[in-house]
């Protein structure tokens, strides 16, 4: 319930921001961040412990504010030798079959890889983290996701139509202002997702020790 309201309340924010721009202050979203995907990792390469491998259903599931609980595994050996490392506050969005359900990658999750194909990976530049998390998961943002799959007979969200989503961006002191908002209450609905982590893995201890 506290982050449902959080959440409502940074849509709200967002929204009030967003409103206040107009079509000549507009950009793509490969001008504003990086937009790539993971190297390949196969079958054979899985490992009952290690550094967790999340599939799209995974980030379905995180981008709800829920935990994995069938997570495969790749070996640290394996992880070290990989390219396009997650790191907090980098996006990651489902592209192959639910398309378009979006996490923000958060400190506490680190370390983890992620599967190439089903999942697109937006490092966003400097002060626009929260901006860009925040438009994906609005109606605009929702909106070029959709017309970039319109037509397609196997639907698909590609790097290259990321790239070219469009969105109005703030000038320097208006994105201050809207980090100041809405950083905090970001931090929070991370620090009640991380509690609730600790208090199910703590119940999940005690339930095995003693029945």
């Amino acid at each position: 319930m506290l982050n449902t309201n959080l959440n409502s309340l940074l849509e709200c924010v967002f929204n009030n921001y967003y409103h206040h721009k107009n079509d000549t202050v507009s950009t793509k979203l490969e001008l504003i961040s990086e937009v790539r995907s993971a190297n390949r990792i196969f079958a054979k390469e899985y490992r009952n412990e290690g550094i967790p491998f999340l599939r799209g259903k995974e980030i379905s599931l995180l981008s709800q504010g829920n935990s994995p609980t069938d997570t495969l595994f790749i070996s640290i050996e394996k992880y070290k030798k990989l390219k396009n490392i997650p790191k907090a506050k980098d996006i990651l969005v489902t592209s192959v079959g639910t398309i378009g359900n979006i996490y923000q990658v958060e400190n506490f999750r680190l370390p983890f890889y992620y599967k190439d194909g089903n999942i697109i990976q937006i490092t966003p530049h400097k002060g626009f983290e929260n901006y860009i998390y925040l438009w994906l998961n609005s109606k605009f943002g929702d909106k070029e996701i959709v017309s970039a799959t319109i037509g397609s007979t196997q639907k698909a969200l590609t790097i290259s139509a990321i790239k070219k989503f469009k969105l109005y961006i703030l000038n320097n002191h208006e994105l201050q202002r809207f980090n100041h908002i809405v950083n905090p209450l970001i931090k929070q609905i991370q620090q009640n997702h991380e509690e609730n982590d600790f208090l199910q893995d703590l119940k999940s201890t005690l339930l095995k020790r003693y029945f």
